[in-house]
Order: structure tokens, then sequence, then C-alpha cells
């Protein structure tokens, strides 16, 4: 076996990759696939993991008990530092008592290894309500964690049956988990097995982003560039042109996928084969080695793991703590400080407890299972604790006129409405026949006009889901939704088809959007019908319904509710009015009668938004959805305004 020697590049890349991950999650659109940088992260975990085993092994003083202790080291000190950092903030700012209870289980579960299966259960990774969860990143930690704790118990087991056997098992590993993460949805337990309708990607819920069904060949890459290695040189020829290439791979990634890129999937082999190509074939000839391996990239690399704790918690409660969207300007400030957070962490808790002449390996198997009972027990007291909604109770009582219950909202009175999905229009020939589509915002404006089909007796009302970026989808799965949106009863008897949905944020996707919309001009015409597309809603940057966080951060005065509507325009996410300026200009260019949705929700002249019904109730479900309630209340404006007959 060859002697395992440390590569200062590898430190590098690590910096590379923590450096994009913070750029994601801080918002820059121009990291769009900045999440990527997780997948680098895996492989070379997977890597330096095995390259440590198999040097243990060739000096035969590879055990279980001095491996764990190791991981022990290098991962619980600084996590559980940053699990305590983070927990008198939520304390004291997270306002919804319901959010600090899913918070103490997030610590219980980051405690105890397995917060990427609680993540999974509550939120997408890509979701707004994500962003302001402090220990939502801790999921790949968790799967790095299993990974640790399986991995070297299955290199004890089938090493002694040989190499060969072992790789050949640890490869056929790796193919089923990229294969059922790409298309596990198509197989059944049934006869044929596979689905008729087969997808080329189709993910199944147990390969999901958060799951080590769908991640582990990430980490099985690594751990076969560590055996290559270990029996191979690295090799002499086309170095600086296949390490580049890796570059590339990688720089392509952040800047070309988004949320939208299906995830993990065969796009995955993009950034985690650029990974491959960097650990196998940079030497120290190579200009990337001499990029990688410069002082202060290194150690950026070195405190990385620091900087990735850190950097999370810090930005999800400085969106919890601002009153509006944070600026460009706070957001690259934590940035740069977590970096100086993590500096420190690396020298005073990190360093430290690496050094067996500091902490004995007695202490750390002792110190270990304490820390995490500690902190499950701290996590379960958050979790159980009615502190917060007692407070909440005190200042929600001052506004005895708002209606604050929007349980019912949440259950079955929204869910009544998914019906309208099965019903075709009715064979009335007098009533005008308009088809709803888009994501969830047209489900909004259907409840709408529903709500209020009393007042709109010339009008019949359905809507239908299909997101935009299937109408432009090249994949057999997109083609087929469209297919069957077009060969719908629902559209084969609509009139017009009205288009209200949530437009993209990035320049990017705005862009395909618009595409989108030419596309499905161009379907309506071919079908003899008439397309009206309407802007965005108003969107508000909020951790859970506009007046409730109003009022929670108001603590100290009774606001009136002209106030409330005051300051719901200052929490109003102003982007959204300039996309709505290029749909405008994109409808009046194709000559599409175009709706806007603030003539009825917002008015600029005296900034204020719609928030509250004449009766208290809330109008809004969460930042952007409407209650029953509030859709009714804004159906009868719509009505007063003559807002559709006026452009239909």
């Amino acid at each position: 076996m060859n002697k395992f020697v440390y590569r200062p590049e590898i430190d590098g890349l690590r910096a590379f990759a923590v450096i994009v991950v913070i750029l994601f999650h801080a918002g820059f659109v121009s990291f769009s696939g900045g999440y990527i940088g997780v997948d680098v992260f895996f492989v070379i975990s997977g890597y330096l993991i095995t390259s440590i085993i198999l040097e243990k092994k060739r000096r035969k003083e590879f055990t279980l008990l001095d491996f764990y202790q190791r991981r022990i080291r290098r991962i619980l000190p600084a996590l559980f530092f940053v699990v305590l950092f983070s927990l008198p903030f939520a304390w004291f700012w997270i306002s919804v008592p319901k959010d600090l209870s899913n918070y103490g289980l997030s610590i219980i579960a980051t405690s105890s290894f397995w917060s990427n299966f609680l993540f999974y259960n509550e939120s997408g990774y890509f979701q707004t309500a994500a962003e302001l969860k402090p220990l939502l990143h801790t999921w790949s930690l968790a799967i790095e964690e299993q990974f640790y704790i399986v991995f070297p118990v299955f290199i004890l087991i089938f090493w002694r049956f040989g190499i060969k056997k072992l790789l050949t098992l640890l490869i056929l590993i790796g193919l089923f988990s990229l294969i059922f993460a790409q298309i596990g949805g198509n197989l059944t337990f049934d006869y044929p097995y596979i689905e008729k309708n087969f997808f080329y990607f189709s993910q199944p819920v147990w390969a999901n982003f958060f799951l080590p069904s769908g991640r582990i060949w990430e980490l099985i890459l690594g751990v076969l560039i560590a055996f290559y290695f270990s029996y191979k040189e690295q090799p002499k020829k086309f170095n600086q042109l296949l390490s580049l290439i890796g570059c590339v791979f990688i720089l392509y990634s952040i800047f070309t996928f988004s949320q939208k890129t299906p995830y993990p999937s065969v796009y995955t082999l993009i950034p985690t084969f650029g990974t491959a190509l960097i650990i196998i074939f940079t030497t120290n000839a190579t200009i990337l080695h001499k990029l990688l391996s410069q002082r202060h990239i290194v150690l950026i690399g070195l405190i990385s793991y620091s900087a990735y704790l850190y950097h999370y918690p810090i930005l999800a409660f400085a969106k919890y703590k601002s009153f509006q969207e944070p600026s460009d300007l706070l957001i690259a400030t934590l940035c740069l400080l977590t970096f100086v957070f993590a500096y420190f962490s690396w020298k005073y808790i990190e360093k430290p407890f690496r050094n067996k002449n500091i902490i004995s390996n007695k202490i750390v198997f002792i110190s270990a299972p304490i820390a995490i009972f500690t902190l499950i027990a701290l996590g379960y007291f958050v979790y159980s604790t009615k502190l917060p909604e007692t407070k909440m109770n005190k200042i929600l009582k001052k506004y005895e006129q708002i209606n604050f219950n929007l349980e019912s909202e949440l259950s079955s009175e929204r869910k009544k409405y998914k019906e309208f999905f099965k019903n075709g229009f009715s064979e009335n020939i007098k009533t005008k026949k308009i088809l709803i589509i888009g994501n969830s915002h047209a489900f909004d404006t259907f409840i709408v006009f529903n709500e209020n089909r009393t007042i709109f007796p010339v009008y019949e009302f359905r809507y239908y889901i299909i997101n935009l970026d299937k109408i432009i989808g090249n994949s057999k799965k997109d083609k087929f939704l469209v297919d069957n949106f077009i060969k719908s009863n629902l559209f084969k008897s609509a009139d017009t088809i009205f288009l209200s949905t949530k437009y993209e944020f990035t320049s990017a996707g705005l862009k395909n959007d618009l595409k989108a919309i030419e596309e499905l001009d161009i379907i309506t015409k071919d079908k003899g019908k008439k397309l009206i597309i309407s802007g965005n809603g108003p969107d508000f940057h909020t951790e859970s319904n506009p007046v409730f966080d109003i009022v929670l951060k108001n603590k100290n005065e009774k606001l009136s509710n002209n106030e409330i509507e005051f300051l719901s325009y200052n929490i109003l996410k102003k982007d959204i009015l300039y996309k709505n300026k290029i749909i405008k200009e994109k409808a009046k260019e194709l000559n599409l009668t175009y709706l806007d949705k603030f003539d009825y929700s917002c008015n600029f002249k005296d900034y204020t938004c719609k928030m509250l019904t004449d009766d208290g109730r809330m109008i809004y479900l969460d930042r952007a959805h409407l209650t029953i309630e509030g859709a009714k209340y804004l159906g009868q404006i719509i009505h007063q305004i003559n807002w559709l007959k006026k452009n239909y």
C-alpha cells in the first residue's frame, strides 16, 4: 500500500466548497448551484476517511475505538458548541411557539445524528420555511456521521473476503444508490415492476435530497479514489488538463444548477466527478495546486468545518430578527463574520480537542455521551416548554379584534377545494369558462373567485396545477405532463386560460418563465383559446404570517389596523414589482391581457397592503398565500373595482 500524505490542495478545495455553500445560503443569486459544495465535501470525506483507514490498516494499527475517538474529536466539540451558541438566540428571538418546539426537536436530532431524517419529514431544502431553521444545515453532517458509524464496521466485515470483492460490493452499492436517486420512483412491487410511464428522473421518497440512500454513492466515489491511491501512484499524464476540467465541472454546476435541477441525480455526477478529477490529477506541478495551496486559502479550508457550522444559524437568525429582508451589505457582513467565528472555533475548540496531550482518550469517551445526553435534555426542554406560548398569548390578547387561529385553514377548509380539480366545467353555454393554471398561487386565485361565485355569475372557474418550467421542459416527464394538460377535459372545455403563478426569483429563472409564456401563447392560440396572464401577488418578508409577525415584533405598543397595513408595506418584497414589470412587458409584446394583483391588494399611494378583513380576519395564511376569508374579501374588492371585466 502507498503511504497517505497530507495534500494542501484538498484543504483549498474545502475552502472553495464552503465559500460557495455560504454564498448560496446567503441568497446571492449568481451562486444558484452553490449547494453542490456539500457534494464536494461528501467526495472529499469519503476519500480522506478511507485513506486514514487504509493507512492504519497498512500499519496494522486500525481499531474501531481509535477510529471513533478521532471522529468524536473532529466533529462533536465544534458541533455541540454551535448548538449551544444558537440556543439563546432561538429562545429570545423565535416568536412562534411551534417554531421554537421544532427548533428543540432539531437540537435532539442534531445531537443524536438523525437531523437529516427530521428535516426530510418537516420541509424541503429549498422551501422558504427552511431558511428559518437554524440547524437545517446539519442534515449533511448527519449523513457523514451515519457513514462514519457504519463504514468502518463494513470494512472490517468484508476485508476478509479480499479487496476485489470488497471493491465490487462498494461499486454495486454506489451504482444502486445513484440509480435509485435517478429513477427509483419508476420501480414498483407489482409485475412488471416498472411503471408504465417511465420517467428519466423519478426519485422515490427514500432517495430524497436529505437521505443517505440517495447520497451514499457520492461518499463511495471518494472511497474508491482512496483505494486507487493505496495501490497506484498519482497519474503523470494529462494532469494539467484533467484537473482543470474537474474545476470547470464544479464551476459549471455552481453557476448553472438551481433549485429546479433534479437533485441528487445524474446531474450530481458533474460536480462529484469534477471533484474526483481534482483529487486524482492535481499534482504539485499543476496550476490548480498552486491556486488551492495558497496559504490563506488553505487556512479557510482548515476552518471550513466551523465556517459551515456557524454560517447557517447566523443567517437564519438574521432573517428571523430583521423586520425587513436583510440588505446585501448586512448579509455580506454576516458572511465575513462567519469566518471570524470559524477561526476562533478552529483555534480554541477544534484544535485543543484533537490534541491528545490536552484531552485524553479517556476524557473523550466519558465526556461525549454526557454531552450528547445534556444536549438531548436541553432540546427536550425547549421542545416541551410552554413559556413562549404564554408570552405570545399576552401580546395577542391586546388584539382581540384579530382572529389569529389559522389551524382550520391548514386542514380541511383549503383541502375541500382540491376536489374541484376533478370536476369539469358545466355545459352551460352562457357562461365564460376560465381555467386558472400555475402553481399553488393558481389554487389561491381559484379560491378567490369560487368563494365569490355568486357575484361573478357570467363566469365559471376551475384550476389546473402545472408549473411553468414544465411547459418548456425537455424531459419525457415534462412532455407527458404538458400533454396530459392539453388533453384534459378542463383545457378542452375552457374558453380562456388564466396564468396565475409565482415567477422565478433569479434572472435566469425569470427568463425561462418568459419563454414558457411564449410557448403557452402558442399552445393556446393553436387550440383557439384566449390567454390572459397575471403578475406576482404580494410576497412578504416574514417568518410565519405578516400580521402575526408585525404584532409580535411590536411588543410594547398596540397597533391599529391601519398601522399594521402600513408596516406590512414595509416588509413587502419590492423585487417582485420589478418582476411584474418584466411580465407586463412580455404580455404587451405578445398582445396578451395582463392582470395586476396589486390593483386590489396594495395601495402604493398610501404605502399600505390589505392585511385584515372588515371583521378582523387575516387575509394571508403565510408570506404569500391567502386564507379562505382573505380570498373571499379580496374577491369582493375585485368585483367592486371591476378588475376582471375591464381587463377581459
